[in-house]
């Protein structure tokens, strides 16, 4: 038997209690999961505006092809649903094993709501999409009318259309990293990265958190503009004591959210004099392009990160143990800088930027951002037509000089990356990971919470590798800041903070040329 029908269920929108995590798949808000996972399974809840069938799907591509979906719907008072999988851009196939199973289900006047539950790993790889820690694309699609022969073993699915489908990539095992103080019920800190026992009481009063936007002056992107990075400096707000940043997000000009593709604020310090009377004096202007003449030597001097977001993410909260500081005495200017991506040539003013969340009620310990991999330059060389390319950046013994327990953190390569893991040795031993994930997605770099703290020792070893595919190029790719160009840089926030914050390595000069086959050069 392939359909599995249920009796009616009805219940409360809350009577499953408080789900994990939550997730808006399509523009219209039309599709709502909500997922919840245990050691062992996965537990999805999905909310869709239709009264006809809900597709749901897995997969580790953007695309049916191959992808683990189940297809549910409720026909006169009674739930099915079917384990199927994908044929290419055919009607899915129904599975011989049916490894979903519907918790319940029921339909009112305008939505249809199924509770699914299925393994993490239902050991079936040619049918199924194992569940883990790297990177899953979900699947979904519905139409307004139920299948042909709904109570048949094998009903026919109406075909979906082009406007009720899509796709989104999502960490499925972690927590949200920008979860709200208190959203959907949980006791502050639930969704941090450590949430202690005493979380629930640390939590600021509204009155005690203040904002801080830092937003884009209009920046014009013409049609002829492929990549740009754009530079604003900013005065810190005006403080009277010590604060801690406990928070941040994104903002962005409608429409525009698919151009930003990462923001980047730092903070400025410098004891030449010229140094700070030239970011004093930008700090009062609009920017400008930050490898322009005016710009690019002034970026040296801001180079200790703060908040580091790219595209995919929500932000984050920082846990409850630690923020980032944020004082009277400390630097004043701060700069952000704003990487837009504009692969369709279009013409666009933009305003977004990042919100900062500070408060003075502070925490146990100062945070910091770390940055570990290659410098992003063009000594980093990707030879075309390669199925796998692994680039490696080192952040060596020598740097590592104070222990840092890492609390979150990100990763960045840009188009051709595949894979990247965040290498961890110890006198010469090689640790389990920091960071990995087999399958990544470079539209798709939210945070990742670590489940467990990890230190770092002085002496450590970090290695940030990336692993690339550029069959489709034709031609080296380089290292650097465009969209085009390749880079492999990891992002880590921890605690306690040190004066290190970026540890990256670079290929010499004649270990390029060796792979070039180039045994002299002449001028």
């Amino acid at each position: 038997m392939s359909a599995f029908a249920y009796p009616p269920h009805k219940y409360s929108p809350d009577s499953y209690g408080l789900w994990d995590r939550s997730l808006v798949l399509d523009d219209l808000g039309h599709y709502k999961v909500q997922w919840t996972a245990s050691s062992t399974d996965i537990q999805f809840r999905l909310t869709v505006r239709t009264r006809g069938y809900i597709g749901f799907g897995l997969s580790s591509k953007s695309r049916m092809d191959g992808a683990d979906i189940v297809v549910g719907w409720v026909h006169s008072g009674k739930a099915y649903l079917q384990d199927r999988h994908g044929l290419g851009n055919l009607e899915p196939a129904v599975d011989r094993f049916q490894d979903w199973t519907i918790v319940s289900g029921y339909e009112n006047d305008t939505h249809t709501v199924l509770h699914v539950s299925r393994p993490l790993n239902t050991c079936d790889p040619h049918n199924d999409h194992a569940i883990t820690n790297d990177t899953s694309r979900v699947l979904w699609a519905y139409h307004p009318d139920d299948p042909v022969d709904p109570d048949s073993p094998r009903p026919r699915l109406h075909y979906h259309g082009d406007f009720r489908r899509g796709t989104r990539s999502v960490f499925l095992l972690d927590r949200d990293p920008g979860v709200e103080y208190g959203h959907s019920g949980d006791a502050y800190g639930q969704n941090s990265a450590y949430p202690s026992e005493s979380s629930k009481d640390k939590k600021p009063e509204e009155s005690e958190i203040h904002t801080w936007t830092l937003n884009s002056p209009g920046v014009e992107v013409k049609a002829d503009m492929a990549t740009v990075y754009w530079c604003k400096l900013f005065r810190k707000p005006l403080l009277v004591q010590k604060n801690h940043i406990i928070k941040f997000e994104p903002i962005f000009s409608a429409g525009n959210e698919r151009h930003v593709h990462h923001i980047l604020v730092s903070e400025c310090t410098s004891d030449d004099p010229a140094v700070v009377a030239s970011l004093e004096q930008l700090a009062d202007s609009s920017g400008g392009q930050c490898y322009s003449q005016d710009m690019s030597p002034l970026l040296r001097a801001c180079s200790h990160v703060v908040v580091a977001w790219a595209v995919g993410s929500k932000g984050l909260t920082l846990p409850p143990e630690t923020g980032y500081p944020l004082s009277p005495n400390g630097p004043t200017i701060f700069l952000m800088q704003v990487h837009y991506d504009n692969p369709d040539s279009r013409h666009f003013q933009d305003h977004s930027g990042i919100r900062v969340h500070y408060t003075h009620k502070l925490r146990n310990f100062d945070a910091g951002v770390l940055s570990v991999g290659l410098d992003p330059n063009w000594k980093h060389l990707i030879p075309p037509g390669q199925a796998s390319v692994l680039s490696s950046g080192h952040c060596v013994s020598e740097c590592t000089s104070k222990a840092i327990p890492p609390a979150g953190r990100l990763r960045i390569t840009h188009l051709l990356g595949r894979e990247v893991r965040l290498r961890h040795l110890r006198q010469g031993v090689e640790l389990d990971p920091i960071a990995q994930d087999l399958n990544y997605d470079y539209s798709y770099l939210e945070y990742r919470l670590m489940k467990q703290p990890r230190t770092v020792l002085p002496g450590d070893h970090l290695i940030s590798e990336c692993k690339y595919s550029s069959v489709e190029r034709s031609a080296i790719t380089l290292g650097g800041i465009n969209t085009r160009d390749e880079m492999c840089l990891s992002y880590l926030y921890y605690w306690p903070r040190s004066s290190l914050s970026l540890c990256h390595s670079k290929p010499s000069l004649n270990t390029v040329l060796q792979s070039l086959g180039i045994e002299e050069l002449s001028q």
